[in-house]
């Protein structure tokens, strides 16, 4: 009689996996479109992201090409600069002597 009383047992409980079984594919087929629907919206969500990483990125190499150009302007400023002051520095040389010969003429 024991094993009889267990194999219903078992069979009951079969059947009640099975059942939860069932009930869990039902729902599983009821979410399936909204879960496609979710899924469409985060690839889109990803793809929205990943032009706005680029969009950043872009702008990131546009302001490292800003100041590379600023660098290369401030290099070029510091060269004329520096021939100016060459410059001046050759015409004080000139002019001293003049002023000096002046100073003498006028004394």
């Amino acid at each position: 009689q024991q094993p009889l009383a267990e194999m219903k047992e078992k069979q009951r409980h079969q059947q009640q996996l099975l059942a939860q079984f069932q009930d869990m594919k039902e729902q599983h087929m009821k979410e399936q479109p909204q879960g496609l629907v979710q899924h469409e919206d985060m690839k889109e969500q990803q793809e929205q992201q990943a032009q706005k990483v680029q969009a950043a990125e872009l702008r990131a190499e546009g302001a490292e090409q800003k100041v590379a150009n600023m660098e290369s302007q401030l290099v070029q400023m510091k060269h004329k600069h520096k021939q100016q002051l060459r410059v001046q520095e050759q015409l004080l040389q000139r002019l001293q002597p003049l002023y000096q010969q002046q100073q003498q003429q006028q004394q």
